[in-house]
């Protein structure tokens, strides 16, 4: 059951304005346009990343002495058969260049999500295809069409794509290849879960591989997560937020 989160502008206060968000789409498109944008709120959220095998946080250690620039901010980009990814962040950072992919599964747990009936659906099947879209377009070097024959249905019988394409020709993918994505080194390219776990605990950090691939096992390390409930208890932002399991039709409710 999806649920429903507010938060209250105060930047405005001569206007003040309420965001009301619904389910995790809504949520980290707020997070996309009215937090990440700030340098402070993105160190804040990229000292929290936890990369899979406890793998050093290559930003924990620099983030105090060392500015983010040129951020850019993307949300529920259309990458075709490879899926929309809730977030894209792209910045310079240590006089590197940065892409962090996100995927958000608010009230779920990734072993609950990973019980999903398609593996593109689960966790781990929305952050491998994004990976598996940049091993083509970097390795294979496919430079104007990337078309795989699908393999995730060996591993997960209910999904039954055969084949995944997507047109690098394409106006907006064009533009976010040739401006963004191509210009960053495959090893600064981070694909990030915002899970629920109980304990702070998740199946990424104690060992258990994200890809299902035996060929893209190497690539693990640029797979992690952020304890979701854990991030909102620590930012700033949440002091405006309330969750509700429903909302009543009336103003007086907000």
């Amino acid at each position: 059951m999806a649920e429903v989160f507010r938060f209250a502008e105060t930047a405005v206060k001569s206007s003040p304005v309420t965001f009301v968000c619904y389910s995790e789409r809504g949520l980290i498109s707020y997070l996309m346009f009215r937090y990440f944008y700030k340098e402070k709120n993105l160190k804040n959220f990229l000292k929290q990343i936890q990369l899979i095998d406890n793998q050093q946080n290559p930003f924990r250690s620099n983030l105090r002495k060392t500015p983010i620039n040129s951020i850019r901010i993307f949300s529920e980009c259309d990458l075709g058969d490879f899926g929309c990814p809730d977030g894209i962040i792209a910045f310079e950072f240590n006089t590197n260049k940065y892409l962090i992919f996100i995927e958000a599964k608010l009230n779920e747990s990734v072993e609950q999500s990973n019980k999903g009936k398609r593996y593109g659906s689960t966790i781990n099947g929305q952050l491998e295809l994004k990976w598996r879209m940049f091993y083509s377009y970097f390795e294979l070097n496919q430079k104007e069409r990337i078309e795989e024959n699908d393999d995730l249905h060996k591993f997960y019988e209910k999904d039954n794509v055969q084949q995944r394409i997507l047109n690098l020709n394409s106006n907006g993918v064009a533009l976010l290849f040739e401006n963004y994505f191509k210009k960053v080194d495959a090893k600064n390219i981070f694909f990030i879960a915002l899970t629920n776990e109980k304990n702070n605990t998740c199946p990424f950090v104690n060992r258990q591989k994200i890809c299902v691939n035996e060929k893209f096992k190497k690539f693990n390390n640029n797979f992690g997560w952020i304890n979701i409930k854990k991030f909102f208890k620590d930012e700033l932002v949440t002091k405006g937020l309330l969750k509700y399991k429903r909302i009543k039709d009336s103003w007086e409710n907000y």
